[in-house]
């Protein structure tokens, strides 16, 4: 089956072969997710610091590992699909990605105190306010993602999230839109020109990000007056809304906005660069915050996704000590 599986994937029994390594993967990355959850809660009541390090290590390789089946179940059910594909192959060398997996922006100490917060706080905690947005426990275990934990980011974390960003970006003067204000840009044009009507300055910012969510995915529009550049990043391509009536909708939307307070009007080009692309169906909210950062900072966009996981923990801690990170990935 194997040799069929290599030769003639289209074959029968070349099928069989292929669907059980995928099954065989997928079973392997749930016993890994299974034992990093184990030895987290160890961690977690271990006392001496040598032990506790030790274990760390012991995570990472577990973690380095459950990249490897993920992607091999992937891989080997895209080969099922489309035999002109590569057939799936051994096991790399895992030190690279542990080496990924050691370049977190968080100090040993921060992350403890984050893991701890994690492990402790209730759901209806509330561990950190702004801009009229309560963190609650619930709201920051969204950021986790592990075996009992899907990691679909809310929309209190987006917002919070982006409130930070703009209170704390010196370069540049920027302007966050809640998530809620997609759908009343599409639903409720008026509404949406009446939008902040009382805030005067609407117009003048140099950088506008709207997040959207649709179908429990998460999307990022961005308009740059300065650059005359508007885009639309999705970090799952084969997932998602057309972006075209979104950008139409929001061009329209801009030129009104610009248009009424006198500013001049420049027809912006489409921002069209391809995007780092998740592994997943869950960080699609690690990545719009991700890309808003960039985009905040000028910071290159170019995250791989071992560092997913590191940047949902730095997020995560960011916004308890509600106090942005300055290194990115």
């Amino acid at each position: 089956s194997k040799t069929q599986a290599k030769t003639n994937p289209e074959n029968k029994d070349g099928q069989r072969y292929i669907n059980k390594q995928q099954r065989y993967h997928e079973k392997r990355e749930d016993k890994l997710n299974n034992e990093k959850t184990s030895l987290k809660r160890k961690l977690n009541w271990e006392n001496n610091q040598q032990e506790k390090e030790d274990i760390r290590e012991e995570i990472k390789l577990v973690e380095a590992n459950i990249i490897f089946e993920n992607n091999q179940a992937k891989r080997f059910k895209a080969y099922a699909n489309d035999a002109s594909l590569t057939y799936p192959g051994k096991a790399p060398d895992l030190q690279p990605i542990i080496q990924k997996l050691r370049e977190g922006n968080l100090t040993k100490e921060q992350e403890e105190h984050l893991e701890n917060i994690w492990q402790y706080s209730t759901p209806n905690d509330i561990l950190a306010e702004e801009s009229s947005i309560s963190i609650t426990g619930h709201d920051l275990k969204t950021l986790q993602f592990d075996k009992e934990n899907i990691g679909w980011l809310n929309d209190n974390i987006i917002d919070f999230y982006m409130q930070l960003i703009v209170k704390q970006t010196t370069n540049n003067k920027i302007f966050a839109f809640p998530s809620i204000f997609h759908r009343t840009l599409t639903e409720r044009y008026q509404d949406a020109i009446k939008f902040k009507r009382r805030q005067q300055d609407l117009h003048q910012f140099n950088l506008y990000l709207i997040p959207i969510i649709l179908n429990n995915h998460w999307t990022l529009l961005f308009f740059n007056p300065d650059s005359t550049t508007i885009g639309f990043f999705n970090s799952l391509q084969s997932h998602g809304p057309d972006p075209s009536p979104i950008l139409e909708r929001s061009k329209r939307y801009f030129k009104d906005l610009f248009e009424k307070r006198g500013r001049n009007w420049t027809e912006p080009t489409v921002d069209s660069r391809i995007v780092p692309q998740q592994n997943n169906g869950s960080d699609c909210g690690v990545y719009v915050c991700y890309f808003s950062r960039c985009l905040a900072s000028n910071h290159p966009i170019d995250i791989q996704p071992e560092h997913i996981g590191l940047f949902r923990k730095q997020i995560a801690y960011e916004i308890i000590t509600k106090d942005l990170i300055q290194n990115l990935f």
